[in-house]
């Protein structure tokens, strides 16, 4: 068993889509966006015999508060073999100190049991300070059923909603083409503004779309009423999942449920595309009725679905530096009242 660098696409998306969970995260296209950003970007594999046991890309991000190696839900190993998950993650380790990046914070898509939790603990790892990383809760949907069974299996009130936008004269469409990004940061914007959350750099998340987008795994939706667009979603779709990624609504016209429908009709788009999940992304703690995402929640888990629950992400210290990323991003989650 030994550790490699890995430079096949097609070796490397075809390992990650043959774990579940797995996320867009940890996709060839999420290095490619992370490279196009000027950032250095790492895809290590595990390799016995010319087989790949496990891969993990990782991305070094610096900023105010100091660098560090940023594994988004990963690595991934299937099936699960705690020899392969470390030597991983000692490689990043390794790296980590050659390069003199301050800390490693991985969040493997790793359901929270005392097991996981007491493993990372046990190579040396700490809980990041940072609150639900990386959908820590994630609310997932089964789409194989037919569309009735899907609509039957929604929340009286959602499905109801859909129902009123399309009696509304709602219209519902997606593109790939960049040129919507700026209605979409509209949206967006307003959002953020309204839900007191940052979000990535306008010009970091048209890169990210154009990345997926280039292969055919990225859409912008848009729900109009009255020609105005009053809802929007960037929705990734990678392996047999969807990704509901981004999204954004007007504080216009609230009364009509457009991005209800939007969420419906990119379910059926994704069902179309061959997809047998669809996941609505994060959510907040069930037992947070106070959360700021308990609106959207509600929203999200209207369609049905199941809760995930995986483990804190998980932060190595490298330097002392780390301390401060740590006082000021449990600062952080303190003003948020999260």
């Amino acid at each position: 068993m030994k550790i490699i660098d890995v430079t096949d696409k097609h070796a490397w998306d075809a390992s990650v889509t043959s774990s579940h969970p797995f996320s867009f995260f940890q996709s060839w296209s999420w290095g490619e966006f992370h490279a196009r950003c000027g950032r250095v970007v790492y895809r290590w594999g595990c390799e016995q015999e010319g087989k790949l046991l496990g891969v993990v890309l990782a991305v070094r991000m610096q900023g105010r508060k100091g660098s560090f190696l940023h594994i988004r839900h990963g690595p991934v190993v299937h099936p699960w073999n705690k020899e392969v998950m470390s030597a991983l993650l000692a490689h990043a380790v390794i790296t980590g100190r050659e390069k003199n990046v301050d800390f490693i914070r991985t969040s493997p898509l790793i359901p929270h049991e005392e097991s996981g939790v007491e493993f990372f603990r046990h190579l040396g790892y700490r809980e990041s300070s940072l609150h639900i990383m990386d959908a820590v809760y994630d609310w997932i949907l089964d789409i194989t059923p037919t569309e009735e069974t899907l609509l039957s299996g929604m929340r009286k009130t959602t499905r109801n909603l859909i129902r009123r936008a399309q009696r509304d004269g709602v219209r519902v469409w997606s593109t790939s083409d960049s040129s919507a990004l700026s209605t979409f940061h509209k949206l967006h914007h307003e959002t953020m503004r309204r839900q007191s959350y940052v979000s990535y750099a306008d010009k970091e998340l048209d890169e990210e779309f154009k990345t997926f987008a280039e292969d055919s795994s990225a859409l912008l939706w848009f729900a109009e009423w009255q020609g105005k667009p009053l809802a929007a979603a960037m929705v990734i779709s990678y392996g047999d999942q969807a990704f509901y990624h981004w999204a954004g609504r007007s504080s216009e016209h609230q009364n009509i449920p457009a991005a209800y429908l939007l969420l419906w009709e990119s379910i059926k788009e994704a069902k179309k595309r061959g997809c047998t999940i669809y996941n609505f992304w994060g959510v907040a703690p069930p037992d947070r009725p106070s959360h700021p995402w308990a609106g959207l929640t509600l929203f999200k888990q209207g369609f049905g679905g199941e809760l995930r629950h995986y483990i804190h992400a998980q932060d190595f210290p490298l330097t002392s530096r780390y301390w401060l990323t740590w006082s000021l991003e449990t600062f952080r989650k303190w003003q948020k009242g999260i």
